[in-house]
Protein backbone atom coordinates (compact mmCIF):
# COMPACT_ATOMS: atom_id res chain seq x y z
CA UNK A 1 0.00 0.00 0.00
CA UNK A 2 1.70 2.78 -1.30
CA UNK A 3 1.46 6.25 1.61
CA UNK A 4 -1.23 8.33 0.10
CA UNK A 5 -3.10 5.36 0.02
CA UNK A 6 -3.20 4.49 3.83
CA UNK A 7 -4.90 7.47 4.90
CA UNK A 8 -8.33 6.55 3.38
CA UNK A 9 -8.14 2.78 3.69
CA UNK A 10 -7.38 3.62 7.61
CA UNK A 11 -10.40 6.04 7.57
CA UNK A 12 -12.93 2.71 6.04
CA UNK A 13 -10.97 0.25 9.44
CA UNK A 14 -11.67 3.22 12.25
CA UNK A 15 -15.74 3.97 10.66
CA UNK A 16 -16.16 0.25 10.28
CA UNK A 17 -13.96 -0.74 13.72
CA UNK A 18 -12.60 -3.66 11.52
CA UNK A 19 -8.75 -3.95 11.90
CA UNK A 20 -6.33 -3.30 9.69
CA UNK A 21 -2.31 -4.40 9.37
CA UNK A 22 -0.51 -2.80 7.32
CA UNK A 23 2.31 -3.83 5.46
CA UNK A 24 4.34 -1.63 3.32
CA UNK A 25 3.01 1.09 4.03
CA UNK A 26 5.27 4.14 3.64
CA UNK A 27 2.85 7.48 5.22
CA UNK A 28 3.32 8.33 9.14
CA UNK A 29 -0.12 9.74 9.54
CA UNK A 30 -1.79 6.54 10.53
CA UNK A 31 0.54 4.87 13.16
CA UNK A 32 1.92 8.08 14.70
CA UNK A 33 0.61 11.82 13.86
CA UNK A 34 -3.13 10.98 13.17
CA UNK A 35 -3.04 7.62 14.80
CA UNK A 36 -5.56 4.84 14.35
CA UNK A 37 -6.75 2.37 16.96
CA UNK A 38 -7.86 -0.41 14.84
CA UNK A 39 -4.38 -0.19 12.35
CA UNK A 40 -1.47 -1.95 13.41
CA UNK A 41 1.91 -1.33 10.59
CA UNK A 42 4.29 -4.59 10.72
CA UNK A 43 6.73 -2.49 8.04
CA UNK A 44 8.97 1.25 8.34
CA UNK A 45 7.20 4.27 7.69
CA UNK A 46 8.88 6.43 5.12
CA UNK A 47 10.04 8.74 7.90
CA UNK A 48 11.94 5.94 10.32
CA UNK A 49 14.77 5.07 7.31
CA UNK A 50 16.12 8.46 7.93
CA UNK A 51 16.26 8.32 11.64
CA UNK A 52 19.33 6.13 11.95
CA UNK A 53 21.41 8.59 9.34
CA UNK A 54 20.02 11.74 10.62
CA UNK A 55 21.19 10.73 14.32
CA UNK A 56 24.61 9.74 12.60
CA UNK A 57 25.06 13.22 11.33
CA UNK A 58 24.07 14.88 14.44
CA UNK A 59 26.43 12.81 16.60
CA UNK A 60 29.14 11.82 14.67
CA UNK A 61 29.67 14.13 11.98
CA UNK A 62 28.35 17.86 14.00
CA UNK A 63 25.39 18.58 10.97
CA UNK A 64 22.61 20.48 12.86
CA UNK A 65 20.71 21.36 9.77
CA UNK A 66 20.44 18.62 7.18
CA UNK A 67 17.70 18.59 4.57
CA UNK A 68 16.10 14.92 3.34
CA UNK A 69 14.67 14.89 -0.32
CA UNK A 70 13.33 11.47 -1.53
Amino acid sequence: MAGHEGPAVAQVSRETGVPLIMDPAGGDTVTKWDRTPTVVRTALSSSQVGHPFGDYLYNEVGLRNVTFIG
